[in-house]
């Protein structure tokens, strides 16, 4: 279980990461297409924002399953028995 919930962990960084760099690209691309009037850059930008947008939605199913199994380790841990012994 916290073998999962290290990889739960691992995943919502790498995926807020991949999407804060596509934004990133995306409003880079944005600045070519209006200094440049390039236009490819501008479907490219389209398709950074989609990526990203995508990449941030998979970040928070991330934590929401992190969050699972963190509830799940915790109810795992408690002791079965009230009085102690």
């Amino acid at each position: 279980m916290s073998e999962e919930l290290r990889r739960a962990r691992i995943y919502k960084v790498i995926y807020l990461l991949a999407a804060l760099g596509l934004f990133a690209l995306g409003v880079s691309l944005l600045v070519m297409l209006i200094i440049r009037r390039d236009l490819p850059a501008l479907f490219l930008a389209m398709g950074g924002f989609i990526f990203g947008a995508l990449m941030m939605n998979q970040a928070l199913r991330q934590r929401e399953r992190q969050d699972t199994l963190e509830a799940q380790l915790e109810t795992s841990d408690e002791p079965e028995g009230g009085d102690g012994s």
